[in-house]
């Protein structure tokens, strides 16, 4: 299948199938912004729970930047991986003092802000300003392997993105792009049994356990260490030992999702 081909063939499959998600019809910055850093490592159906409230709840970079954190936790709690609303709270703050509350276009600067890599800060421009840049994410990989590289295998993110830019619609990469996404997620679904092992494994990983103390120190405002050792004997199916204790809430702080003060530990 040449280019032109595989372009009708998506483009085709896309007019019936396209998803109306929220943030597609819109241009706004922040309102992508948003988004995208919500859909990180997280699923659409998670995503399309929180993202209204939110942007009811703070419709703007001034809005966000004032955030306390208690709130900001409250409303985000759930979605998961709670440094992504932090560097969220951070880039309207930066965006506000730095930018004149106006998100920056050029993709460099876009990558030292918090939390935004080289799938995001292309991302953003191609959805807010339907820039023709390639870029790759986890089903757009999927499309490109199963038309391009079919029977080959450890193919490595610089040939999927050569492919990228190649079979890239200049004229609207924005629709192109979700074209793309929406294909990979659609056709290339993941083995329900793979999910399940996965969800297992994480039950008991550092990951769960900085989630559940998070919420608990959020909950109670104030906590000691005495009090997080008991919540950790209660939900933990296995005993904790105080070093690997030590360590998760040592990384909380070190990644300043908490605070620590000598006694007690809040957020």
């Amino acid at each position: 299948m040449n280019i032109d081909q595989f372009q009708k063939l998506i483009n085709s499959w896309y007019r019936e199938y396209r998803r109306d998600l929220p943030w597609r019809n819109t241009f706004d910055a922040y309102s992508i912004l948003v988004s995208e850093i919500m859909l990180q490592q997280t699923q659409v159906s998670r995503v399309l729970n929180y993202y209204d409230k939110f942007l009811k709840t703070y419709p703007t970079f001034s809005a966000l930047a004032t955030a306390d954190n208690k709130t900001l936790f409250d409303l985000w709690s759930g979605l998961g991986y709670w440094k992504r609303a932090l560097n969220l709270k951070k880039i309207a703050e930066i965006v506000e003092e730095k930018y004149e509350g106006v998100l920056p276009r050029e993709i460099n600067t876009l990558k030292t802000l918090p939390g935004i890599g080289e799938y995001t800060s292309a991302a953003l421009l191609c959805f807010i300003y339907n820039y023709p840049v390639a870029f790759i994410e986890t089903n757009i990989r999927k499309v490109i392997k199963h038309f391009f590289f079919k029977d080959e295998e450890s193919i490595s993110d610089k040939e999927v993105y050569k492919i990228a830019e190649l079979i890239l619609d200049r004229d609207n990469p924005r629709e192109w792009n979700y074209a793309l996404m929406d294909y990979g997620s659609s056709q290339f679904r993941k083995n329900e049994i793979s999910k399940k092992v996965k969800k297992e494994s994480f039950i008991n990983s550092n990951r769960y356990y900085r989630g559940e103390l998070i919420r608990f120190i959020n909950l109670n405002g104030e906590v000691s260490i005495n009090e997080v050792r008991k919540l950790i004997n209660n939900i933990s199916k296995c005993e904790m030992t105080n070093s690997r204790l030590n360590l998760i809430l040592e990384s909380l702080v070190k990644d300043e999702l908490i605070i620590n003060n000598g006694e007690k530990y809040f957020i």
